[in-house]
C-alpha cells in the first residue's frame, strides 16, 4: 500500500507541474525493493551492499537506458507509516531545482518508474525510487 500511495503522490506532484505521470515498472519495482531490504542490512547508501553504482545496479537488472536515477529515503517513527515516508518524499520534492532528488522526481528525460519500500522490524521504513529513460 505504501508504494502505490508513493507512486500516486509522485504522480500527483508531477501533474502539479504540467509533466506527464512515470509509467511503473514492476521489474524495476522489484530491484528497488530489494535494494531498500539491503540497506537496512548494510547501511543507507546508493551503492549498498556490493559498492556498484545505482545506475550499474539498475542495467544489471536487464534494462538498457540513456538515463537513470534513484531517490533513497528512510522514514524513522512518525505517527503513521505514510506520514513519515510523505514527511521525507516532500523533503525531496521540495528540494531546490538544482537538488538531485528533485531533478529525478521532475525529470523529463526519465519515464519510468519503480518503487520498492521495506518495514524494518522495528518500524522504520526505508525506500527506493528507480526510474529510468
Amino acid at each position: 500500500m505504501l508504494t502505490q500511495k508513493l507512486f500516486q503522490q509522485i504522480n500527483q506532484d508531477r501533474a502539479a507541474c504540467g509533466l506527464p505521470p512515470f509509467v511503473w515498472n514492476t521489474t524495476l519495482s522489484g530491484g528497488a525493493r530489494l535494494h531498500s531490504w539491503n540497506m537496512y542490512h548494510c547501511g543507507f547508501s546508493h551503492t549498498c551492499p556490493d559498492g556498484l553504482p545505482q545506475c550499474t545496479r539498475i542495467a544489471n537488472e536487464g534494462f538498457t537506458f540513456s538515463d537513470c536515477g534513484e531517490n533513497i529515503g528512510l522514514a524513522g517513527p512518525y505517527p503513521t507509516p505514510w506520514g513519515g515516508v510523505y514527511n521525507i518524499q516532500a523533503s525531496m520534492a521540495n528540494e531546490p531545482a538544482t537538488g538531485w532528488h528533485h531533478i529525478h522526481l521532475f525529470s523529463t528525460t526519465l519515464h519510468q518508474i519503480g518503487i520498492g519500500v521495506y518495514v524494518a522490524p522495528n518500524g522504520w521504513i526505508w525506500f527506493t525510487e528507480d526510474m529510468i529513460s
